[in-house]
């Protein structure tokens, strides 16, 4: 068999195995787009249980939408297959739940040997995407005994269980396995803290982890494509869960918190299998017969090991494999390579990390624009089988490397360039090798120029000489940047910049900002923010042709610390007026809010969140109970963003 239909054959049976289980196809898979899934039961008194998706590396921005409005029933041990597929356990029944796509659900009962007796909150799929991870809970003691495995390729879902081994007791939120190293980590809801977990042997640690006061549970905890640890659940202050946290997993720290959907319980996942195959070239131009480098890069974040892989590279005809510089494995096995326009690297193992293979490739006599891209598997359906190459130079995905072997004029990549006055520009031949002669008499790859006019080069090679002209054409005017006039904008607000100039031709930018933070360095438009006091802004900007300018803007702040407290509000439950919170035109956090009744007595406390959010306001109740019509009195202490803190009191009518 040749090695072209080798990997398409293996991909053929692997599509005969799935098709074989009926029960995987009668659902739609989902598409391992690296988004984040969150059940939640909500906290306002719905019965809906609705399913959330988002990408939770969205900045500062709320990350979550719906995906399903309602499941039906409230799902923990949630996890992400490799037959990309999401499953979660519905906790009172124990039956055992696919998602696929559009919210289809699908009940696969209860699996074959679960006991029942105990209480499975925590869970997650396991690294290598095809069995369930879930921590048996002790119904009576409230505390983790044993980890159990349900196979979701097995019909019967079949389980096996292994006991904990921890010095501390636990009880543990959810669990989350790193698909770098396929590490386990869990948050400990006892001692509010990470711990590490060994799975399949069961040992719990938490030598390298801090207590996490501000937190008071982690119902979900999951991964993305990058390693970034992720969990959802609620502070210290409250019950409800509501902030999205980001941690560093080596410190067990919280490096940023957002907030999301509010809800009582949540169970969160992430589809966070990865396996990349960068491929390289050392020269993007070459002369014909000239030797160049292919670099493979194989990336397995995965959290498992694959094996019996094959990678593949077709090159165009006329190139030949000359030499395999560097094999990232031990006993390589190629059936073709060197000699060959066919590079085939048979049945290895794809090992957790980075390896490089390196290839010593000669280019064809003939000139042309070459694309090329090698392939690699078999691999489950959440890595679409077959992985292909992508060119790291390029933005998108999967991008073919592109080489250009020069012919007679084509050696500049244009006819014409440019010249600023008074400026300086360098002609590039873009080549690495070969011997270079210049209209001048100059020898090197590139010719520094400061006037216009026609230039030639020649350059010979092994598989003989070519030569090409360009035309150099003085610019008309200097660069004239202009950033507009000054600004202001409010006391944590984020301003968008752009510049205008005089010319076409493409700029390199750079932004400098002495006092505030910019979004990007060298993009034509910037946003710079959040503002906290007076800011200035340098653009400087310039091109290949020896054009130079800058221009400065600034931004004025305005802090209005001006906080309105209504003086009545009816918690009718009718959406107006409800809630009695503090509201203003600038962010402020704050420090306490709270009411009194007329007797001095403390009815009502809230020391977290920001102000003009309902959500931390009062609503009129006391322990379950609503309170009369009258007066009530409130403080209330803030810190705004600029760090000034400001102290208020009055007082409410509460009205019925």
């Amino acid at each position: 068999m040749s090695a072209g239909c080798r990997i398409r054959h293996i991909i053929l049976i692997l599509f005969c195995c799935l098709a074989a289980n009926d029960s995987i196809f009668a659902q739609e898979s989902l598409s391992c787009d690296h988004r984040a899934y969150l059940s939640l039961r909500l906290s306002d008194g719905s019965s809906a249980v609705p399913l959330y998706s988002g990408d939770p590396a969205t900045g500062d921005l709320l990350p979550f939408e719906v995906f399903l409005a309602d499941a039906g029933t409230f799902l923990t041990c949630l996890g992400y297959s490799t037959q990309n597929y999401l499953y979660g356990l519905d906790p009172n029944t124990y039956e055992l739940y696919r998602i696929g796509a559009e919210g289809q659900m699908e009940n696969l009962g209860i699996p074959a040997g679960l006991d029942t007796s105990y209480f499975y909150r925590a869970g997650t799929m396991s690294p290598d995407g095809i069995r369930m991870v879930l921590m048996a809970q002790n119904k009576t003691t409230s505390l983790d005994e044993k980890i159990v495995a349900i196979r979701t390729d097995l019909p019967n879902l079949a389980t096996s269980s292994t006991a904990l081994v921890s010095e501390d007791p636990i009880r543990l939120g959810d669990i989350a396995f790193d698909p770098y190293y396929g590490n386990g980590y869990g948050f400990d809801e006892l001692n509010k803290r990470l711990v590490n977990i060994g799975w399949p042997g069961g040992l719990v640690t938490s030598y390298n982890y801090d207590q996490l006061a501000d937190v008071s549970k982690m119902g979900s905890l999951f991964f993305d494509t990058t390693g970034v640890l992720y969990a959802y659940g609620s502070s210290a202050s409250g019950s409800v869960e509501k902030v999205l946290y980001t941690l560093n997993k080596g410190t067990g720290e919280i490096v940023q918190t957002r907030n999301g959907p509010s809800g009582l319980e949540s169970d969160g996942c992430n589809c966070p299998y990865r396996i990349r195959m960068k491929r390289s070239l050392d020269k993007q131009k070459v002369l014909p017969c000239e030797s160049f480098i292919v670099e493979y890069a194989l990336w397995n974040t995965a959290g498992t090991v694959y094996t019996n892989i094959n990678l593949l590279d077709v090159f165009p005809p006329g190139f030949e494999i000359q030499e395999i510089l560097q094999v990232p494995y031990s006993a390589p096995v190629f059936s073709q390579g060197v000699g060959d326009d066919i590079l085939s690297y048979d049945e290895f193992d794809l090992l957790l990390g980075q390896d490089t293979l390196l290839v010593q490739v000669g280019a064809p006599a003939e000139p042309g624009i070459y694309n090329m891209q090698a392939e690699m598997g078999p691999f489950p359906p959440a890595f679409n089988l077959v992985v292909l190459s992508d060119d790291p130079r390029k933005e998108g995905a999967f991008d073919p490397n592109v080489l250009t072997v020069i012919g007679e004029g084509d050696i500049f990549s244009d006819d014409k360039s440019f010249l600023c006055p008074g400026g300086t520009t360098i002609l590039e031949t873009g080549l690495q090798t070969g011997d270079f002669l210049w209209n001048d008499g100059s020898t090197e790859a590139f010719l520094e120029i400061t006037t216009p006019g026609i230039y030639w080069v020649e350059v010979m090679g092994e598989c003989g000489s070519w030569r090409d002209t360009i035309e150099v054409e003085l610019l008309p005017a200097p660069l004239q940047l202009d950033l507009g006039p000054d600004r202001e904008a409010r006391i944590g607000t984020y301003v968008d910049l752009t510049s205008l100039s005089n010319t076409q031709l493409p700029l390199d930018y750079v932004w400098l900002s002495p006092n505030a933070s910019l979004d990007c360095i060298h993009c034509p438009a910037v946003q710079i923010g959040p503002l906290i006091d007076d800011a200035q802004v340098i653009l400087e900007a310039s091109n290949a042709f020896g054009c130079f300018d800058s221009d400065t803007l600034n931004i004025r702040v305005l802090k209005d610390r001006a906080v309105y407290m209504p003086n009545a509000f009816s918690p009718e439950g009718n959406g107006i007026n409800d809630r009695f919170y503090p509201q203003g035109l600038e962010n402020a956090s704050i420090n306490y809010f709270r009411i009194f009744n007329r007797w001095g007595q403390l009815i009502f406390e809230s020391t977290d969140g920001q102000i003009n959010d309902p959500d931390i306001g009062w609503d009129g109740v006391l322990g379950g109970k609503q309170l009369p019509e009258g007066i009530y009195v409130w403080t209330l202490s803030l810190t705004f963003e600029d760090g000034y803190r400001q102290k208020m009191a009055g007082d409410v009518l509460l009205m019925r």
